[in-house]
């Protein structure tokens, strides 16, 4: 009989790995680097409790459009031989488990952008709907890597926010950095037409670098 901790080690390598946390991990330098620009008036820190609420916010946004992104494709994911042995097409994982997952961390991202200042909670939505949306781009072009561009530019501009309050043009510097490496996976996906009958989706990926 397993040990409870290997239990929970277990447990926790599924859920990592059902929203792909190391592309969290991935991610998170773009904020971090927003931060510490938007803060250099005090030596590149804002605080301790700002630093963990960014982070927070990060990792609730990112979880939350992961199992955004799961559900939505979980029919075409069955049909895929690439995909079909992910978690939900498996098994593994239960569809009301991913959509409790996905309803928790929208709501934790929430509670983070609230605490952090009146802006960051009032573009909360917009965030998600951006984020959410890329998994729906993948049904109707074959550069969806443009648009989670897009999404992925938004880490650096919520954290600036977070510590600034506002808009600032610095912060395009950090996005173009983001664009031109989310852009150039373009280059090393193969792709080929969707063999799913039925489905929508024009094309599927051989390799997705982030999906």
């Amino acid at each position: 009989m397993e040990s409870g901790r290997k239990v929970i080690s277990r447990e926790f390598r599924k859920w990592g790995g059902f929203i792909k946390f190391s592309h969290t991990v991935f991610a998170m330098p773009f904020a971090l680097a927003a931060m510490l620009t938007a803060a250099k008036a005090n030596h590149g820190w804002p605080g301790f409790r700002i630093f963990v609420l960014i982070v927070l916010a990060m990792v609730a946004a990112r979880s939350s459009a992961m199992a955004f992104n799961r559900i939505a494709d979980r029919d075409i994911d069955a049909l895929n031989p690439r995909t079909r042995n992910r978690h939900l097409p498996a098994g593994a994982i239960s569809l009301p488990s991913a959509w409790t997952l996905l309803i928790v961390a929208t709501m934790v991202f929430a509670g983070a952008c609230y605490l952090i200042n009146p802006q960051c909670f009032l573009l909360c939505p917009v965030a998600l709907a951006i984020v959410w949306f890329y998994s729906l781009t993948k049904r109707f072009t074959d550069f969806s890597h443009v648009y989670l561009g897009v999404a992925l530019s938004l880490a650096p501009i919520g954290a600036w926010i977070a510590v600034k309050g506002g808009w600032f043009v610095g912060s395009l510097v950090l996005i173009s950095s983001i664009q031109s490496r989310t852009t150039s996976l373009i280059g090393k996906t193969a792709f080929i037409p969707c063999p799913c009958a039925g489905v929508s989706t024009r094309h599927l990926s051989l390799h997705f670098s982030v999906t």
